[in-house]
């Protein structure tokens, strides 16, 4: 859990900073708010996808099916990572709890205020208690006010804010800071997400400039204070009259596209994993390397008993290092070592390892079986370099 949670918040980070740096400036404001919004969400799938592929210098040994030892909740010790998701999940809790708060204020509200439709609107009158702000397709609307128009700047960006279905997003952040609430990028990604339904908004609202941004600058900042309503007084101001000046420029198509370049990169780098997965079928050529030591032959070496036999010992007599266990160390340990063509074992080596205790675990196992029959390459016994990956898993 921690290695994920790790690897999803780094590809957060390099994709905000992608945008901080390239986009948030742009004016291309509906793309800014796709790439906004699926962005946390990629940096969630990025680290559950795994792209195999074979490493040149193991491409031609023969790779055995991978065994898998893992540590049921039951049977772990009580570590430093059971306490970091016993607090992970306890502040998650409190923030779910905290959004759950906001869904019921904002429903009272509603539920309190005298009602009227507008359209598709639903108009809630809250006794000039908030001011204009909207939430999906209810528009909070200081009751002082004895009629609505579209005409209105603030009532026209509030409407926009509705039929952009701006609301959606702002739950989705709520719901993905649930889940990211330890990586600080999470809360920024929601302030540029917010600000940019504003940008969006006051595109459409503003036919007049210079009396849009007098209205923008003259309004006051009374608010309800939830952070999951539009609220037309969303600072900051400064950065929405700037860019109301800059409303009919045109975007850099060249940042634009390069960000799904971006998205790519990240994708591959955190997904990317050397792993090795050869079938004991793929066994049809015939390689010899030095010292009459073979990697393709035509009947692969036989543990005695068979290969479940071989694989159940291995399972058995191996243990999850308290270490690593300790630490939350997972990964794949790719043990190589050589059938004998007199059926003896010899040469065991970690090729690929992660450390903590895992490397020799799995090497020591595979050492205690030494009963094989030899491989066999045109009738003849051969010696035949194997390797055998073992995965370890925390449960």
């Amino acid at each position: 859990m921690i290695s994920y949670l790790i690897e999803s918040s780094l590809a957060l980070v390099m994709i905000y900073l992608y945008y901080h740096y390239f986009l948030r400036n742009e004016t291309c404001h509906n793309f800014k708010r796709i790439f906004l919004l699926i962005s946390p969400i990629i940096s969630l799938i990025i680290p559950l996808v795994s792209f195999d592929f074979i490493p040149a210098q193991y491409a031609q040994l023969v790779v055995l099916p991978e065994i898998s030892t893992m540590v049921g909740i039951s049977e772990r010790l009580i570590s430093e990572t059971d306490y970091f998701q016993i607090v992970y999940i306890t502040i998650a809790t409190v923030f779910c709890l905290k959004f759950l708060v906001e869904l019921f204020i904002l429903a009272r509200t509603i539920v309190r205020s005298e009602k009227d439709n507008f359209g598709h609107l639903i108009i809630a009158r809250t006794n000039g208690k908030v001011n204009q702000s909207s939430f999906f397709n209810v528009l909070f609307l200081d009751c002082n006010k004895d009629s609505i128009s579209e005409s209105d700047p603030v009532i026209k960006h509030e409407i926009a804010h509705i039929r952009g279905f701006h609301s959606f997003d702002i739950v989705v952040m709520e719901l993905l800071r649930i889940v990211l609430w330890f990586n600080p990028v999470i809360y920024f990604l929601k302030k540029e997400v917010q600000l940019n339904h504003e940008y969006i908004a006051d595109s459409v609202a503003c036919e007049d400039i210079t009396q849009y941004q007098s209205t923008l600058a003259a309004h006051s900042f009374k608010n309800m204070g939830l952070s999951l309503v539009h609220n037309f007084n969303t600072p900051p101001i400064m950065k929405r009259l700037k860019m109301l000046k800059r409303m009919n420029e045109n975007p850099s198509p060249f940042r634009m596209w390069s960000s799904l370049t971006v998205l790519l990169l990240v994708a591959l780098i955190f997904s990317c994993e050397s792993t090795i997965q050869q079938s004991v079928a793929q066994t049809t050529s015939l390689e010899q390397s030095q010292d009459d030591i073979y990697e393709h032959v035509d009947v692969l070496p036989m543990p005695k008993g068979g290969y479940e036999t071989f694989f159940n010992f291995v399972g058995v007599n191996m243990e999850y290092p308290e270490e690593a266990r300790k630490i939350g160390i997972e990964g794949r340990v790719l043990v190589q070592f050589i059938v004998r063509k007199d059926g003896t074992v010899t040469d065991y080596e970690v090729i690929e390892g992660i450390g903590h205790g895992c490397d020799k675990a799995g090497l020591e196992a595979v050492k205690k079986y030494t009963d094989w029959e030899a491989g066999i390459h045109n009738n003849q016994k051969v010696s035949v370099r194997m390797v055998l990956p073992i995965n370890f898993k925390l449960g």
